[in-house]
This record gives structure tokens, sequence and C-alpha cells, in this order.
């Protein structure tokens, strides 16, 4: 999402319309807020900012089904009929339907995002393949300084697509929220990993919806942590860290055959179930939460890899 896109919209298109011109204002709010608490530039500003507290009550009914959350048996069983196959073939883990086999591009970004729009969503298998593509996503978009915004990466996309240009503005607008939806699901499927382990994400079950994890649960506090406490009390951390190894194979395979960004490599490590990671630390000055970095050319890799 971008600032300056965000501040010029309504004042092109959506001036006279008040609801949109309310929903653009949150958004470049948010958009501040996000970027002020980044940098840790609250104390220096001349006035107070500070997100809306939404009432415990409404906030606990979006992800009550957390706290009725059993491990799910779609998921074991699953695992337990692929597990095997994925250890010895990671590829057969990633491959999904090819509808549009003619894609191709050197940034990983775009051959993630590309992915997820083909999963079904509804089957375990594509739940787990959308958290660990995000996530995935997520660490990418963390290594560098500059990124393409949501709308620039749907474009592309809706132009690949509908090369007639059927659909105009209203498609291009939902493949917009989408992709959207993709960059901000993965901080926080990172955040679950940083507390549960990377094993617990194959684990978070069917029955409670996406938007509850990507969406509703909030990224840190009180009601965060007391759903990670409720998870762990089910046993989610003990039967993802049987599962961790297969996790960072398959994120390992995934980072090996997607194009390398030109100046920086991604390589994964073990998360523990505590926050921190198994391994040597950060080269290259960041923080090693479950990927390391290292500056370096573009690999020699083809773009044209089957996810």
């Amino acid at each position: 999402m971008c600032l300056c896109s965000e501040i010029q919209n309504p004042l092109a298109k959506d001036s006279n319309n008040n609801q949109l011109l309310l929903g653009h204002v949150e958004k470049i709010l948010a958009l501040v807020y996000e970027l002020v608490t980044s940098k840790h530039l609250t104390a220096q500003l001349p006035f107070t900012l500070k997100r809306k507290e939404t009432s415990s009550t409404d906030a606990e009914k979006r992800i009550a089904k957390i706290f009725a959350y059993e491990s799910g048996e779609c998921t074991k069983v699953l695992l337990k009929d692929k597990w095997k196959k994925w250890d010895e073939e990671p590829a057969s883990f990633w491959v999904q339907p090819q509808g549009y086999q003619g894609f191709q591009s050197n940034n990983p970004q775009h051959l993630i995002v590309f992915a997820c729009l083909q999963l079904e969503q509804t089957d375990a298998h594509s739940r787990i393949l959308r958290r660990l593509y995000t996530i995935a996503l997520y660490r990418l978009r963390q290594s560098q300084p500059v990124n393409e915004e949501a709308e620039a990466i749907a474009q592309l996309l809706h132009d690949f697509l509908h090369p007639d240009q059927l659909g105009g503005q209203e498609t291009l607008q939902a493949l917009i929220d989408l992709v959207e939806s993709l960059i901000q699901a993965g901080s926080r499927y990172h955040n679950i990993a940083q507390r549960l382990g990377i094993g617990s994400l194959l684990f978070l079950g069917q029955d409670i919806a996406r938007t509850t994890w990507e969406r509703w649960l909030p990224k840190e506090g009180k009601l965060f942590d007391k759903a990670m406490d409720y998870l762990t009390v089910k046993g989610i951390v003990q039967l993802g860290k049987a599962y961790e190894p297969l996790v960072l194979k398959l994120i390992a395979y995934l980072d090996d055959h997607l194009p390398k960004p030109a100046w920086v490599r991604l390589e994964a490590v073990a998360w523990t179930g505590s926050g921190g990671v198994r391994g040597n630390g950060a080269d290259a000055g960041m923080e090693a939460t479950g990927w390391r970095a290292y500056i370096g050319l573009k690999g020699e890799k083809s773009s044209t890899v089957v996810l």
C-alpha cells in the first residue's frame, strides 16, 4: 500500500463520497502509524499518535474460534499421508495446478503472489501453502529497502491475466485487495511462528477462518498473548516441533528455486518456539528470525520455476 497513492486517490475521485473518503483517511492514518512506530519516531512527533483500541468484547468475538481450537484431524491425516513424499520430494509440496504456465518473472515476489492466487483456499494443503508462501513473501519484503506496492504487483498480474483488458477497474481493484491481503498475512504468520515455532503453521486448522489469523488476531498485546498461550496449552507447539525440520526443508527448497533479487540471498534457518533461532545469527546486519540474508550478486536461476 502506497501512502502517496492513498493521499492522491480521494483528491482525484472520492472527495464527494464521505464513506469512501473516510476509508482512505483510515488507510492513510494506519500507514502513518505503522511508519512512525516502526522507525521509533513517536516521541519526536509534535502530537500524540495512538491507534484506537477496539473494545475487548468486539475483538474477542472476532477471534472466538481460536479459543475453541482443537488440532485439525484433516491436517493430521494429510501429514500422515504426505509427510514422507514431501520430505523426499519437496517439489511435490509446492506443485499446484498450473492454469497459466506462460507467466514468467525474475521477481520472486511476483511468482509467490501468482502462486497464491491459484490456490483453492479450502483444503488443508492449500491453507498450509498460503501460510508458507506469505511468510516467505514477508521475509523477502523485509530484506529489501524498497518494494513494489500492491497496486504495482496487481497491475502486472492483471495485464497478464486479462490481456484483453476485460473486467476493467473493478477487476483490478479486487486483485489489488487480494495482493494487499497476501502482503499483510505474512507478518501475521511470522508473529505466530516466532511465538509457537514455524511448525505450528501446519496446525492452525481448517475450522478457523484465515481472516481470523490474517486480519482480526492482533499482532501483539494482551489478546495476542492470550491466544498464543491458549494454543500452547492445546499442544500446538509440540505438534509443530515434530514437523519443524520438514517445514524448514520445504522453505529452503522454495528459496533455492526462486530467482534471486539482484543483491540479496535468503536462507532458511531454524525457528524455535520462543521467538529465537538456532544458528549462528545474521549476516549483513539483519536479525535472524527465520531467514538469514546475504548480500551478493544475482544468481543464475531460471525465472520459469514451477511453483
